[in-house]
């Protein structure tokens, strides 16, 4: 039997809302998808991440929940947010990268999204497709 994952789980909304509110190269070399359900451990992560001089953006966290996703690109190419899903037991985050504008580059970049969808006491998942 197949376990439940975030990509074979029933379906309840295809068109669960989200919100890129920032989408930017960074510095860092982190990787992978840390999610936040209070302010100040969101705050916390941004300001030693990011700097203490960077500005933030806003989540509201009495009704939303913020993800952020850091993933090394090639150059020419993007990160975005494909969907947001709604299953019976996760909310999937699907993240894509665009195909680079020139194949032969071997450079990487690292790019981020911060990401907010509504609360949910749902686990939250990134895949990426």
């Amino acid at each position: 039997m197949l376990a439940q994952s975030p990509v074979n789980d029933k379906t309840i909304n295809e068109f669960y809302g989200f919100k890129v509110i920032q989408d930017e190269a960074t510095y860092t070399n982190k990787a992978g998808e840390f999610i936040f359900y209070a302010e100040q451990e969101y705050i916390d992560f941004c300001n030693a991440t990011f700097g203490l001089d960077s500005k933030i953006p806003f989540v509201d966290f009495n009704l939303e929940t913020a993800i952020i996703v850091f993933k090394k690109v090639p150059n020419g190419s993007n990160l975005f947010i494909d969907s947001a899903v709604e299953t019976e037991k996760f909310i999937r985050i699907s993240a894509k990268t665009t195909a680079p504008l020139e194949k032969s580059t071997k450079a990487f970049k690292n790019r981020y999204l911060i990401v907010k969808v509504k609360k949910s006491n749902k686990e939250i998942m990134v895949v990426y497709l």
